[in-house]
């Protein structure tokens, strides 16, 4: 599983058209082949920065994400003039615990 970390800085003038843009993304994506979830945050830092989380199943449904990602911002260059500022982080999934409160008691137990 891979995890991509998108922390967006968009513009002043741009802030609302940008959220309505990534309103009309998430409607996209979240049919996109091996899509996981996708979340979308405010940063608690700082109020400028929005954060997208999400996970796929293999680097190449990312990479496949990213292409239509190109092909959109091809056909609509002034979407790419709402961000001042991105970084993009993807990394491997290396661990994935769920459960309740018992389990999280012996997960915590299994690290002593």
């Amino acid at each position: 599983m891979i995890a991509v970390i998108l922390e967006i800085y968009p513009t002043e003038s741009g802030k609302e058209a940008f959220t309505a843009l990534s309103e009309r993304l998430l409607s996209m994506i979240s049919s996109h082949q091996g899509l996981v979830s996708i979340e979308r945050f405010q940063s608690l830092m700082d109020e400028h920065k929005l954060l997208s989380l999400s996970f796929w199943l293999s680097q190449e449904d990312v990479h496949r994400w990213q292409r239509h990602l190109q092909q959109l911002f091809a056909e609509d260059p002034s979407s790419k003039a709402l961000i001042r500022h991105y970084r993009v982080r993807s990394a491997v999934v290396v661990s994935d615990r769920a459960g309740d409160q018992r389990q999280l008691d012996a997960y915590f137990a299994d690290l002593d």
